[in-house]
């Protein structure tokens, strides 16, 4: 491995440090690791039970100077403990996805005033909004948690062993992890910085540093990216967490959830029914393997997720921003995509309403939807509805719709429940654009009939239809 240091002596200390801890060392009946040279000890810091072995070496790959057969021996040893106790291993960034931040300087006048509000009414029984100043010479950072995030964590830690993994500073990481768990009761040591990766793995997160195999491991990230190649199965893509406005966003007239003084809903308690779910159908002794250390958790979440959008073949258009992105994921939701148009085809993905393929979809009453109807998909782990993603003409009034589905939408569905079009040729509870500047300027959905579409002589006015 290439983060191994050199530090045997501190390897036997630690040993000695789990002994006083524990009191005396459990040789496990049924896990024992198979390594040489440093095994005695190995089994021995497994002994003291796993969870202080990862409260005293959660970072174990960094800190010792274990082999590769050693640190697996490592993460198997924990995995059959976890697997004992029917736990799996959620490995959670931070920044974005549990919670949100943002200097105090970088609000605006209104989010300032709100947050104001927020941080001095003591009467909130669970304040989720922070502001953190630990050293003079730190600019004060508003930190504001994730709704439902402790329902969410309390919950997850009866079926996970749970880690931070985020790319900020350690002790920013350890600032975060204070404020979503005060009591210490989900997390332990089991948090990894920018420090620990970020020098090793060319900014890349790798659940090398994870001290479990990673056929049991899933992570909750919104963005893939950031994660090695290997690790990108893993993965339960999120939808980012955004509360307040940011630095890009300064000078523009979207509205965020701060300045609006809303929240989007409760979208963790949908991710946690379907960690319930994948928990469930690891441990179904109902499955084929005879052994649950051979199930892989990765083959669960890619047959859940297979059935999102099965049923649907999709087309795009050529020109479509982010086409391989979105092909590869609405592939890995079960959808058959094809290059070529043809009667079979379901939906047609595209941004604008004159391209050849958009108006083919509308000739032969074809769902025609904006690409965010894959990843609102994708998010909510089911088939959007797909009126809800017309295709927006301007660019201008598709931003403030986007801006409407994330700060004015309270319910389950995290996008626009209603989007504007600038023609005809859409569905007819289409509106014009003029509704988004209301509803975003009065913070209420406006009438739908008061901005109906007018036909421009250029489209056939037609509601899409289609089977999905």
């Amino acid at each position: 491995m290439s983060i191994k240091r050199s530090l045997d002596s501190g390897a036997m200390e630690i040993g000695s440090d789990v002994d006083r801890e524990s009191g005396r060392y459990e040789k496990s009946k049924m896990h024992k690791a198979e390594v040489n040279n440093k095994g005695t000890i190995i089994r021995e810091i497994k002994g003291a039970s796993a969870s202080c072995l990862c409260d005293v070496c959660a970072n174990f790959a960094v800190t010792f100077s274990f082999n590769n057969d050693e640190i697996e021996g490592l993460r198997k040893v924990n995995t059959h403990e976890m697997l004992h106790q029917r736990k799996l291993h959620l490995v959670l960034n931070l920044d974005h996805t549990l919670l949100t931040r943002a200097q105090l300087s970088d609000l605006t006048p209104e989010e300032e005033e709100y947050v104001k509000t927020l941080t001095m009414d003591h009467t909130l029984p669970l304040q989720d909004v922070f502001k953190v100043q630990d050293h003079p010479k730190m600019k004060p950072m508003i930190f504001k948690l994730r709704p439902f995030v402790r329902a969410f964590l309390k919950e997850a830690s009866d079926m996970f062993e749970i880690y931070a993994y985020t790319n900020a500073s350690r002790p920013l990481v350890w600032k975060m992890v204070e404020l979503l768990d005060p009591r210490n009761e989900y997390f332990g040591r089991r948090v990894i910085s920018r420090e620990d990766f970020v020098s090793s793995y060319a900014g890349k997160k790798c659940l090398d540093l994870v001290l479990a195999q990673e056929s049991t491991v899933l992570i909750l990230d919104h963005k893939q990216e950031t994660w090695m190649e290997q690790n990108k199965k893993n993965i339960v893509l999120m939808q980012k967490y955004r509360f307040f406005k940011e630095r890009s966003e300064q000078n523009s007239e979207f509205k965020s959830h701060c300045e609006l003084k809303t929240d989007e809903g409760v979208y963790l308690a949908v991710i946690l029914q379907h960690l319930k779910l994948i928990h469930s159908r690891f441990f179904d002794d109902q499955v084929t393997c005879d052994n649950v250390i051979d199930r892989d958790v990765r083959k669960v979440l890619e047959t859940l997720q297979g059935y999102v959008l099965k049923g649907c073949k999709i087309a795009f258009d050529p020109l479509q921003a982010n086409k391989p992105r979105l092909w590869k994921m609405a592939e890995q939701l079960g959808a058959h995509c094809v290059e070529q148009l043809d009667p079979s085809v379901t939906h047609v993905v595209a941004a604008h309403v004159g391209t050849p393929e958009s108006r083919w979809a509308v000739e032969r009453n074809k769902f025609l939807v904006h690409p965010s109807w894959i990843e609102a998909s994708n998010w909510m782990w089911e088939k959007s509805h797909e009126d809800k993603f017309p295709i927006i003409q301007d660019i201008r009034q598709q931003k403030m719709a986007e801006q409407l589905g994330t700060t004015c939408d309270e319910q389950m569905d995290l996008a626009a429940t209603e989007v504007v079009v600038a023609h005809v040729g859409v569905p007819a509870c289409s509106l014009q654009p003029c509704s988004v500047e209301e509803s975003i300027s009065l913070c209420n959905e406006s009438t739908e009939d008061k901005f109906p579409v007018i036909e421009d002589g250029k489209f056939t006015c037609s509601t899409f239809g289609g089977s999905s």
